[in-house]
């Protein structure tokens, strides 16, 4: 629902009568108001935003809004962007009239008269006075408002935004820019790059197209093809199936050797044999699975070594200004000035030598660089020339290519061709951002070879090679059904939309998108937990003896840190920089790491590429460390290949899929196993039963506490493990479910190996993990025999769709995907339509989940993913956002035979459950019964306090708190916060008092929609001082998702109505019956209690809320308290 202007109106009321609360606390609440409201007005829209200033602009521009209102809010704006550039006194002063803008721009956008309490707090007039630099920068940021043939006029991103105008229409030294004509919008934003002005006319020497959407430089250099250049070679190569070939496998293990030589220095004598088992340890199923591998690999990678070495050592390292003790390797860089980001494979600390390796041919007639490799280069040198303003010529750039003796080529700038890679860079953004809404469809009708052979080349490499194997690609697409091309392009569609809105940032969330990384504050940083900064150097380690390769770094003690957006596993990116300005990543070398431990007052991190040497690390006192996100472009990358080959997969499959055919199932087969738990439960062995006899595909439906991974998952796997033929893949969305999957495994003494990385596996099970298992085999065949023979592989499916060639290894009768209501469909495609020779790689395959739990995280609005097509609505597909497993569920509702939902819960006592089984599950859950389940509550000793005989009385309870005006930021509930901590405490001192035993981990756990939440009642819970309570688990719904305990307390925390969205944002309609699906799983987690604290009045609003509210009542569970 949307939040009325009434309700703002009292938010910005309490925030400016909130008494002597700092400047900054009310500047930063105001443009939390402000941002909120921008996104209400965007969020329908199905424009993609890349910050708060294109929001604003967009909605002035609607609305026609004056000259005067723009640049008000404009400012105020960007006085709450630039904090920490003003002084305390000059804010105090500011304030007054940055509320006047604020207050007038919510009047204008909702057509209101403004409340005569805060009218009565404004200035008459503005002040304007402001001072601003009079010289032109190296970039300017504008939004375009109009052009015609020459001229683009726009405003201009700062304070005052005023209203300028930039030439496109001339030829420089580089190219002509009037292609840009074609590129705008009235809401293209533009960076005009090291302009210069005349007469009142920016003529930029750049012109980059939407700066914050960044592509990888070497995506945009492999658009360079030897038949021609053009940006749709982009969006093949999106689609081209991974490549696994000798010459790749050749690149990868020559990027290697280059660090070893750099690492071993001066006296480095290559070892071949050591070199060849590194990488057959880290790269064994890339070995085991290239169709091309023969043993002229080891005699062309032996000659790539002793190259190397000769360069290296005798050429290289004489060069003068050259400084081996201060080389990076695969130093990372982002522009947001150039749109562009990059991984060079070394460059010295001063930024005056870059060298980038290839371990291909060379040009063949000039025995010079292959001209795309040439651009690659080019925009290395660009980034470091516009980036750091140094001048081309005190670069020293290299081309090494490593198959040759006299490998090493010196380079220099062409400003021709780098204006031809900007121009496909631009390019390429506009498809993309046009494929974000729907017209990859067209392009795709369209894709050709001649349309990529732009040069009009012939010849026996153009007929004989390069064409067939575009029109082989191609194929697919053409020859697709009518419903196979819609569901293809609705799903590209939705992919594209997504990718966008993971760079760009969307309208639901906070800080988000890679550009957040400068388009928000500091503080907006933090607020959302997405970085940490002030970090200080604590430990350099050699984990494998290859060079630094772990990181720990000391967190510092504030508050802000406790609120990490950061777990194990994740990509990150370090980076240093002067503790007197803000962390800003465009403006620093990066480090590229993987999370590899997180703890209280510190983080270590594993480098994804090892240093030499110690001065990378070496930064003035002044300086300190931080960390934030990465972004993995091949996350994406993966979809778009898994969703192109649904088209080529066996016909049956796409038909089964596609509900185009009725699903097989094979009545006459029968059990080979009891799994009825000696005759407790004989609907095990039904279940079995049924998912056995579906031969095409069977869904599971475990509601919460039912036993789905436990009892379903192990018992479907044992039951196809008795066919001694048997091979199963077991799947789920996020490593914490599958080290679950593998602690049955071990539980159960089943055999496995898992795919996936040591960064996001639990200690437990990393024995299992790929290469760890291949420890010990001296050939590929001995791994080949080895995982052919192996029946249980687990792992992720991001895991395995990053490793599609190992279906060409080995098939599986069976896959399991656990947690499949999370999964979308194009996560599952690929996996799914993967072949092994002419049959399909998986036979047939089982998904588990739970619709009416958490599903997957989809960045668009659920009107933006709504699928309006007839045809693919005939078949249940209604939005994207939606599972495969829910939209087959939909298909094959009520069909018993390939349906099953299990009934038994063993984990809530049933007066904890009784409100989800009534309202969301139609009174079909049943107690196993388990002893707790049995038993009533058991203190005989009941405390002192209200709260302690409350809680020593009752299984569930809702404790009422109204709101109080303050200022604190809106996703901190302060008083709930403090008696959701008396909670806790009175829940420990009962234990204690009846001697029962306490867990922090077990007993009882804090559920709060805000991770800002968090960190107050930690704060809340640590005034107590007592020990046993300092690790009680304290998350989101999402991240307890899985997770049970015997006790749990619902902060529900919000205190503004537009907080209702959120709160209730995954709610769908069955049968008449609204299922809140995030209320659900939060209802779910506690074994014997549950405690809710929330604000009655505006829950109320809120139709499931106040039913819950209701419901609790009559249990005799409502009670109002003081905080």
């Amino acid at each position: 629902m949307k939040q009325s202007v009434a309700n703002y109106w009292q938010e910005i009321a309490d925030v400016h009568f909130a008494g002597d609360e700092d400047v900054r606390v009310r500047y930063a609440e105001l443009y939390r108001i402000w941002n909120e409201i921008l996104n209400e007005h965007t969020r329908e829209g199905g424009m993609s935003f890349a910050g708060p200033f294109a929001r604003m602009d967009f909605i002035c521009k609607r609305l026609e809004a004056d000259a005067e209102m723009y640049r008000n809010i404009n400012r105020f704006r960007a006085r709450c962007r630039e904090l920490a550039r003003y002084e305390d006194a000059f804010l105090k002063k500011a304030y007054r009239y940055d509320l006047k803008a604020f207050v007038e721009f919510v009047a204008f956008v909702y057509a209101c008269e403004i409340p005569e309490e805060l009218a009565g707090e404004l200035p008459e007039t503005m002040e304007t006075s402001e001072v601003h630099a009079a010289s032109t920068p190296n970039c300017i940021r504008m939004i375009v408002d109009r052009w015609d043939d020459r001229l683009i006029y726009g405003k201009r991103v700062g304070v005052e935004s005023e209203t300028i105008a930039a030439c496109y229409a001339f030829t420089n030294f580089s190219g002509a820019w009037d292609y840009i004509g074609k590129l705008l919008t009235p809401h293209t934003q533009l960076n005009l790059v090291h302009p210069r002005l005349e007469e009142g006319v920016y003529f930029p020497e750049l012109i980059i197209v939407e700066p914050d959407f960044l592509l990888d430089i070497s995506s945009i250099a492999a658009c360079f093809e030897t038949y021609g250049v053009t940006p749709l070679t982009y969006l093949v190569n999106k689609i081209k199936p991974a490549a696994n070939s000798k010459a790749i496998l050749l690149g990868n293990f020559a990027s290697q050797l280059l660090d070893e030589e750099i690492y071993g220095g001066a006296t480095h004598e290559p070892d071949y044999k050591a070199s060849v088992q590194r990488f057959f340890q880290h790269n064994p199923l890339g070995l085991v699975t290239c169709p091309d591998m023969d043993p002229t690999f080891h005699t062309e990678a032996r000659k790539q070594q002793l190259n190397l070495h000769r360069m290296i050592q005798e050429q290289f390292c004489r060069i003068p200004g050259i400084d081996m003790e201060q080389i990076v390797l695969e130093p990372s860089f982002v522009s947001e000035m150039l749109g562009i980001q990059g991984r060079m494979d070394l460059l010295q600390l001063d930024k005056h030598v870059l060298m980038e390796q290839k371990s291909g041919k060379r040009e063949y007639l000039t025995n010079r660089h292959v001209e795309k490799h040439y651009v690659q280069m080019l925009l290395y040198l660009a980034l470091l020339h516009y980036n750091y303003g140094l001048r081309n010529e005190q670069i020293l750039c290299f081309l090494l290519y490593s198959k040759y003796e006299d490998g090493l080529l010196k380079e220099g700038a062409a400003p021709k061709l780098l204006f031809e890679a900007i121009r496909v860079r631009n390019e390429i953004v506009h498809l993309e951002l046009g494929y974000g809404e729907g017209e990859a469809g067209k392009r795709f009708h369209a894709l050709t070879p001649e349309a990529l052979n732009v040069k009009n080349v012939s010849g026996k490499l153009w007929e004989e090679y390069t064409r067939p194997q575009l029109q082989a690609l191609f194929r697919p697409y053409q020859t697709a059904s009518e419903m196979e091309r819609a569901y293809f392009d609705r799903f590209f569609t939705f992919v594209e939309k997504e990718h966008i809105l993971s760079k760009l940032g969307n309208a639901t969330q906070e800080a988000s998108g890679f550009a957040s990384l400068w388009n928000a504050s500091l503080d907006e940083k933090r607020q959302a937990g997405n970085i940490f900064d002030r970090l200080q150097l604590k430990q350099l380690e050699s984990v494998s003896g290859t060079g630094i390769d772990q990181v720990t770094l000391l967190v510092p003690d504030e508050e802000e840190n406790d609120l990490p957006n950061f777990r194990v596993g994740d990509v990150v990116m370090l980076y240093a920089y002067p503790v007197t300005e803000e962390p800003d990543v465009r403006h620093a070398l990066l480090l590229r790491c993987s999370l590899s431990d997180l703890r209280a007052h510190e983080v270590t991190l594993s480098l994804r590429a090892p240093q030499k040497n110690r001065a990378v690390f070496d930064v003035p006192s002044t300086y300190r460390w931080a960390i934030e996100h990465d972004f993995v472009e091949s996350s994406y990358t993966t979809l778009y290949r898994g969703l192109y080959a649904f088209l080529s997969a066996h016909k049956e499959r796409r038909m089964c899929l596609l509900g185009q055919r009725a699903p097989r199932v094979d009545t006459s087969l029968r059990l080979m196993g009891d799994y009825s738990l000696g005759g407790e439960s004989p609907e095990f062995n039904e279940l079995v039963l049924r998912a056995k006899q579906a031969q095409d595909y069977f869904l599971l439906i475990g509601p919460p506490g039912t036993g789905k991974t436990s009892f379903g998952l192990m018992s479907i796997l044992q039951e196809e493990l008795r066919d001694e033929t048997a091979s199963v893949l077991l799947l789920s969305y996020t490593n914490r479910a599958v080290d679950e999957i593998c602690s049955k495994l071990v539980r159960h003494g089943l055999d496995f190996i898992r795919i996936g990385t040591d960064a996001s596996c639990d200690a437990a099970y990393k024995p299992y993990l790929l290469r760890n298992r291949m420890e010990g085999y001296a050939r590929l065949s001995d791994i080949q025999n080895a995982l052919r023979e192996m029946r249980i592989l687990v792992g992720t499916t991001a895991a395995f769709s990053s490793q599609m060639a190992l279906f060409s290894l080995k098939s599986f009768s069976l896959a399991i995907v656990d947690e499949a209501s999370q999964i979308l469909e194009p996560h599952l495609l690929g996996i799914l339509s993967a072949k092994h020779g002419e049959q399909n790689a998986i036979r047939r395959f089982v998904l588990i989940g739970d619709h009416k739990q958490l599903p997957a995280v989809v960045q668009q609005s659920e009107k933006e993913s709504e699928v309006t097509e007839p045809l693919l609505r005939s078949i249940g597909l209604e939005n994207c956002r939606q599972s495969l497993f829910e939209r087959l569920l939909r298909l094959q509702q009520g069909n018993a035979s390939l349906v099953f939902c299990m009934e038994k819960q063993g984990r809530m006592h049933p007066a904890v459950s009784l409100f989800s089984n009534l309202f969301f599950y139609g009174c079909k859950l049943k107690p196993v019964p388990m002893a707790h389940q049995l038993r009533e509550l058991d203190f005989p000793h009941r405390g002192t306090s209200e709260i302690e005989q409350l809680v020593a009385t009752h299984r569930l309870a809702f404790f009422a708190l109204r709101h109080e005006r303050c200022a604190e930021p809106a996703k901190v509930n302060g008083a709930e916060a403090r008696l959701v901590a008396r909670l806790v405490r009175s829940v420990w001192s009962l234990y204690v008092q009846n001697g029962k035993p306490f867990s922090a981990t077990q007993t009882v756990g804090v559920i709060v929609p805000y991770r800002n939440q968090i960190a107050v009642i930690r704060s809340e819970i640590e005034r107590f001082g007592i020990e046993a309570l300092r690790d009680v688990s304290i998350d989101t719904v999402e991240r307890y998702q899985g997770s049970e305990r015997d006790v749990i307390v619902y902060g529900f925390t919000v205190k503004r109505g537009y907080q209702l969205d959120f709160l209730a944002g995954n709610v769908f309609e069955e049968e008449g019956t609204l299922i809140d699906r995030k209320l659900n799983v939060a209802l779910t987690r506690a074994r014997e209690q549950l405690f809710l604290v929330g604000n009655p009045d505006l829950l109320s609003r809120n139709e499931t809320f106040r039913q819950l509210i209701g419901f609790v009542k009559e249990q005799g569970g409502y009670f109002d308290l003081l905080p």
